[in-house]
């Protein structure tokens, strides 16, 4: 279960850093 949610983290936090670069641009 630990590693679904460090998944879920690592997922969220790649869409966020996304959302920032596109956001930047």
């Amino acid at each position: 279960e630990n590693v679904k949610k460090d998944e879920a983290e690592k997922a969220k936090a790649a869409l966020e850093a996304e959302g920032a670069t596109v956001t930047l641009k």
